[in-house]
């Protein structure tokens, strides 16, 4: 699940930063040596902030939060467990689910949900994150989305062609959704009522109905390919989905292609969306975060800050800081970042 939520601190101004070039040009005919113009490597506005160590050793996965009880959620499967930051005291706490992959806050009901590789939902206390309930699955869990305006949790089937649909209420199996390929990452967007799910070996966005469980539209992702990050901005009917070394921006109301960015090469995993300066983090596997920014036209490429190897997940807190979840040889560790703003 990707966060977006307002934030609390005021919103920065950004414009890409640009690169010209000037040569002089001599009195009469004298020929000039061609100049070569260096790559211009865009630094994105984010400034590093200091690591929140982790308990436990292994790889991360999907990040998300709670608002309103002021956590981030990062799913930690190496660690068969579900690391919480508390934003305001900085304590981590180590949750013992078991290796998953996701976790998504249900604020009706009370609850958090997380899933993974452990072939089971684990249900948790929102407030004491205790464990109340296990409900399990036909196979190992990937991405969670929850439906808020039925109380239903949509869960992918980890390189499976499904995604099972779970009763938050009653922490029942109720069915599933059958997909055209392997799925990746999904969402709800209340605005539309629908479910946008990546296909990463189709190259495709499915779009679920979720009052009748049935996939009712394909977005083609191309040029861009093997679809994983996943984010919306409901104010601007605009979807964002990244792959390999890309992201496309689709109108979310009939899929066309509004633009297409290349940010840095390689594997592009989890996204989000900063709603109040509409900026898009990406987490690239190479040891990147890729910023855009949305515009009135589409998008702009606003640069990369490092990282570390292989993180892939990531996301934005309530204040508009972002959060990357690395293990390093060091240790495990969240990472913080604030945004700046762009020398115009």
């Amino acid at each position: 699940m990707i966060l977006m939520n307002p934030r609390f601190l005021s919103v920065f101004l950004a414009c890409a930063a640009t690169a010209t070039s000037f040569s002089a040009r001599a009195e009469g005919p004298v020929a000039e040596a061609p100049v070569a113009q260096a790559p211009v490597a865009l630094l994105a506005p984010l400034s590093s902030r200091p690591s929140v160590a982790v308990a436990g050793k292994g790889h991360f996965d999907f990040m998300s939060g709670d608002a309103a009880m002021g956590r981030l959620f990062a799913a930690h499967p190496g660690a068969k467990a579900l690391t919480v930051l508390d934003l305001a005291s900085g304590q981590v706490r180590s949750i013992d689910t078991g290796q998953v992959n996701c976790a998504v806050v249900d604020e009706a009901d009370q609850k958090v949900f997380a899933a993974g590789g452990n072939q089971k939902v684990v249900v948790l206390d929102r407030k004491t994150l205790s464990k109340t309930a296990e409900i399990p699955l036909s196979g190992p869990a990937d991405a969670i989305a929850l439906d808020t305006k039925r109380s239903r949790l949509y869960i992918d089937h980890d390189d499976g062609a499904e995604a099972w649909v779970v009763n938050a209420r009653t922490n029942v199996l109720e069915g599933r959704v059958v997909l055209s390929g392997v799925p990746e990452y999904l969402l709800y967007d209340a605005a539309s009522d629908r479910l946008f799910q990546n296909i990463k070996d189709k190259d495709e966005i499915e779009v679920i109905n979720p009052a009748t469980n049935t996939v009712v539209a394909h977005f083609p992702t191309a040029p861009l390919k093997s679809p994983h990050g996943l984010a919306i901005n409901p104010q601007t009917h605009r979807l964002f989905v990244a792959g390999n070394g890309k992201v496309a921006v689709l109108d979310s109301r009939d899929g066309h292609l509004i633009t297409s960015l290349d940010i840095t090469p390689g594997y592009v995993d989890q996204i989000a969306f900063d709603p109040a300066s509409q900026r898009l983090y990406c987490a690239c596997g190479a040891g990147t975060v890729a910023v855009v920014q949305e515009t009135a036209t589409g998008a702009t490429f606003l640069g990369t800050v490092a990282t570390h190897n292989r993180t892939h997940t990531l996301t934005v807190d309530p204040r508009g800081d972002v959060w990357v979840a690395a293990d390093t040889p060091t240790g495990d560790t969240l990472l913080h970042f604030t945004p700046k703003p762009v020398a115009r």
